[in-house]
């Protein structure tokens, strides 16, 4: 049996990274998209999701649950964080042409 994917992650193996994204890149891009407007911002999050599990790999513990719960676990809490950091931002709109033309004085 090989051995789980999250550990070597921990480790800085460069293969693990690339077998975790091929093995959970769907999981937490559909996480991101269910909490996101756009592709755009989904793609932000998937990555921040991905930065956030590489640098909290270490504390996966198998005794508590599988490689994709704590993957999911990890993705959900993050998107949530993520949504709540985008509630405390202004809404911005893009400048009219009224006001696009006037700045241009």
């Amino acid at each position: 049996m090989p051995e789980p994917i999250i550990p070597r992650v921990a480790r800085g193996e460069a293969k693990a990274i690339e077998a975790c994204v091929e093995s959970w890149g769907r999981l937490i891009w559909s996480i991101a998209r269910k909490y996101t407007r756009t592709e755009s911002d989904a793609e932000d999050l998937t990555q921040e999701i991905f930065t956030k599990l590489w640098r909290n790999a270490a504390k996966y513990d198998p005794s508590k649950g599988s490689e994709t719960s704590f993957i999911a676990t990890l993705a959900r809490r993050r998107s949530i964080d993520w949504l709540r950091k985008q509630g405390r931002r202004p809404q911005l709109e893009p400048m009219t042409e009224e006001i696009s033309n006037l700045q241009s004085y």
